[in-house]
C-alpha cells in the first residue's frame, strides 16, 4: 500500500535535509553516523556518548553488488535480525505520477485539486507562476520552499501555462500531461541545486524504448515548448558557474525512463497519488515472498526493515506488485511496469503457498479445484483439476479460457467496489456468484470479502454475526499464509482484526444475560487481542489517513474493553 504524509516535495528546494531522531535523547536530529548512515544524533557529544552501545551495530547493513543478470542490487553485509533497519533515506524527488493519468494537485503541498477548478481562472493560484494551488496561505503566498525551484522555471512561461491549463480547447489528456511533466522537471532541476543527487539519479537503471515511452514525447514537448526549457538548453545555470543546463530530448527521455523503472508509489494528504525516487531502495530486487518491508515518516523518508532473519550475503528483496493478486496478474503487471517475468517460489507454486488464490471451482466434479499445471508458462499452460485427474476424468481448461473468465469476473468486481456507497446486498449477491465459479480464496473473492466484512453485522442478527466472524478468521488465515509477518497486508489484516473484535463484542453482549459467563469472557478477551493486533499493525501509519484514524479508534476501544474486563473481575 501507499502511505500519506505532508512532505518536502523535492530535495531540490533546499529544505530536503535528512532528519531523524537522536539515538541518545530522541529529539529531532540531522547529524548522521558516517558508518552505518542510519543512526542520528543531535551533536558530536551525543554521538560520542552513544558509541559503546552503537559500535556493534554500526556496520552498514547492506552492500551494493552487480551482476550481468541482475544489474546493481543489494545483499546483506552482515546478519540482519527481524525488524532491524536495513535502509533509511530521504527521497531524491517526490511529485505527481509519471507514466499514468495524473490528476491536478497543489504543487507546493501535493493536495488534490478538482479538475474543474484547476482549469478555471477562479482557482487559487501561486502569484508567481500562476499554477493552481489548494488555497492554503502557505501554498498560495508564493513563499513555499518546496515549490521555489520549479516556480522560477514555471514563472517564465506563465502565459503559455494558462493557455495549456485553462484554454477553451484544453483536453483532459493535456492537463494530465502538464501535471505528469512536473516530476521529470523536478528531477532535471537537481542539476543545479543538488548536483550530487543528479549524478545518483543519472546512475539509476532505465529501460528506454519500453511501453511507457509513448508518454515521453508528450512530456518532452511540454517541457521544451510550453515551459520553454528548449531555449534554456545549453545555457549557463548562473553567472557564478560554468555549468550549463541539459534539457535535451535525450536527457528528458532518460529521466522519464528512470522514473518509469525506479519510482515508488506513495500517497500524500488528501489523499492524492504521487511517486518518489530513493537512491538505495530502488536497488532492492523483487520477490513475491520478500524479506523486507518499508514505511514512511511525515517527511516521506523511507525506512526499510527486515521481516525475518537475513543471513550475510543473502539478497535483499521487496515486492513491486500486490501480495493479494494471483500469479498471472502479478507477472503481467511486472512485465508491463518493470520489464521482467518473476520466477520466485510463489510464482512457481500452483497452489500459491496453499492458499489457492488463483483457484477455480471444478464444475465437473463439483468439489475439486482447477489450478495451472505450469504457472510460469502463463496463458500457455493448461489448468486441471487434481480430483478429476485422479479419477481419470481429466477436467481441463486452457490458459486463454481461464484468462477470459477471470478478466470478466474482475470487471464485475471493480464495478461493484466502485459504487458509492457500495451495497451490502449487491456485494453478497456478487460473492455468491463468484464462489460458484471460483475457489473461496480466489483473489476476486478476497477483494469482495474485504469490503463486505466492513458492512456485515450492523443488523445485530446472530447468524450474520457468525458469518462475519467466520469471514474475518478465514481472511486472516489467507493473509498469514501469504505473508506470515503481515508486513505487506498490514492494513487488510488490521481491518479484519478490528471487524472481528466488533463481532466478538456484539456476541459478548448477547451472552451477558446467559449463564455462559466464561464463554462470554473468552470472547471479550479475544476481542482485546484483536484490538492489540490492530494497533500493532497500524502503528507506523499516518494519523491523517483512514488507516491512521482506525488505529485511534482501536486504541479507544481497547481502553473500553480494559474497563469491561476489570468490571467483570470485580463482579
Amino acid at each position: 500500500m501507499c502511505i500519506s504524509a505532508r512532505v518536502i516535495q523535492t530535495s531540490a528546494d533546499g529544505g530536503g535535509e535528512a532528519v531523524g531522531k537522536c539515538a541518545m535523547c530522541g529529539l529531532e536530529a540531522t547529524l548522521k553516523c558516517s558508518g552505518c548512515r542510519l543512526t542520528y544524533y543531535c551533536d558530536k557529544e551525543h554521538q560520542k556518548s552513544h558509541w559503546k552501545e552503537h559500535k556493534g551495530a554500526c556496520q552498514r547493513a547492506f552492500q551494493v553488488q552487480s551482476t550481468p543478470e541482475l544489474g546493481r542490487h543489494l545483499v546483506a553485509a552482515r546478519r540482519i535480525a527481524p525488524r532491524d533497519v536495513v535502509v533509511s533515506e530521504a527521497p531524491l524527488v517526490v511529485g505527481p505520477p509519471f507514466g499514468r493519468p495524473s490528476a491536478p494537485v497543489c504543487l507546493p503541498c501535493g493536495a488534490p485539486i478538482p479538475a474543474a477548478l484547476a482549469s478555471s481562472m477562479s482557482a487559487p493560484r501561486c502569484p508567481r507562476c500562476l499554477w493552481p494551488t489548494c488555497g492554503a496561505d502557505s501554498c498560495s503566498s508564493g513563499t513555499s520552499r518546496s515549490h521555489a525551484a520549479e516556480c522560477v522555471i514555471l514563472s517564465t512561461s506563465r502565459e503559455r501555462t494558462i493557455e495549456a491549463l485553462t484554454g477553451h480547447q484544453v483536453t483532459e489528456e493535456q492537463i494530465q500531461t502538464a501535471y505528469g511533466s512536473i516530476t521529470p522537471l523536478r528531477c532535471l532541476l537537481l542539476q543545479r541545486v543538488r548536483p550530487e543527487q543528479w549524478k545518483t539519479l543519472r546512475s539509476m537503471e532505465s529501460h528506454p524504448g519500453q511501453p511507457h515511452s509513448e508518454d515521453i514525447p508528450k512530456v518532452t514537448r511540454f517541457l521544451r515548448e510550453v515551459l520553454n526549457l528548449g531555449r534554456m538548453d545549453g545555457s549557463r545555470m548562473d553567472e557564478k558557474t560554468a555549468r550549463r543546463w541539459d534539457f535535451s530530448p535525450a536527457t528528458i527521455a532518460r529521466v522519464c525512463s528512470v522514473l518509469d523503472v525506479n519510482a515508488l508509489d506513495i500517497r500524500l494528504p488528501g489523499p492524492s497519488d504521487a511517486v518518489a525516487l530513493y537512491a538505495d531502495t530502488c536497488l532492492l530486487e523483487h520477490s513475491c515472498v520478500p524479506n523486507t518491508r518499508h514505511s514512511f515518516d511525515e517527511r516521506q523518508r523511507i525506512q526499510v526493515s527486515a521481516t525475518r532473519a537475513i543471513e550475510a550475503g543473502e539478497h535483499l528483496t521487496t515486492m513491486y506488485t500486490h501480495v493479494l493478486w494471483a500469479t498471472q496478474q502479478r507477472r503481467d503487471h511486472l512485465k508491463v511496469t518493470k520489464y521482467f517475468e518473476c520466477t520466485c517460489q510463489r510464482c512457481a507454486d500452483p497452489t500459491e503457498m496453499g492458499t489457492f488464490i488463483a483457484g477455480l471451482r471444478c464444475l465437473g466434479c463439483n468439489g475439486g479445484v482447477l489450478l495451472p499445471k505450469s504457472p510460469l508458462l502463463g496463458i500457455h499452460t493448461e489448468w486441471e483439476c487434481s480430483d478429476c485427474t485422479r479419477s481419470g476424468q481429466a477436467a481441463m481448461l486452457s490458459g486463454e479460457q481461464v484468462r477470459s473468465l477471470v478478466l470478466g469476473l474482475g470487471s464485475e468486481v471493480e464495478r461493484a467496489l466502485e459504487e458509492r456507497p457500495p451495497s451490502s446486498t449487491a456485494l453478497q449477491d456478487l460473492l455468491q456468484k463468484l464462489e460458484t465459479l471460483l475457489h473461496p480464496h480466489n483473489s476476486h473473492c478476497l477483494a469482495v470479502k474485504h469490503s463486505l466484512l466492513q458492512m456485515l453485522g450492523r443488523s445485530g442478527h446472530h447468524d450474520e454475526l457468525r458469518r462475519k466472524e467466520t469471514m474475518c478468521r478465514d481472511l486472516l488465515g489467507v493473509y498469514r499464509a501469504l505473508d506470515p509477518t503481515l508486513a505487506r497486508v498490514g492494513v487488510y489484516a488490521a481491518v479484519a482484526y478490528f471487524e472481528l473484535h466488533s463481532t466478538l463484542v456484539e456476541l459478548w453482549r448477547k451472552k451477558l444475560s446467559s449463564p455462559e459467563s466464561n464463554e462470554a469472557r473468552k470472547k471479550l478477551t479475544e476481542a482485546k487481542f484483536c484490538l492489540e493486533e490492530t494497533v500493532k499493525l497500524l502503528q507506523e501509519e499516518n494519523k491523517n489517513l483512514p488507516e491512521g484514524r482506525l488505529m485511534g479508534v482501536a486504541k479507544s476501544a481497547l481502553e473500553d474493553i480494559g474497563r469491561w474486563l476489570d468490571a467483570e473481575k470485580e463482579s
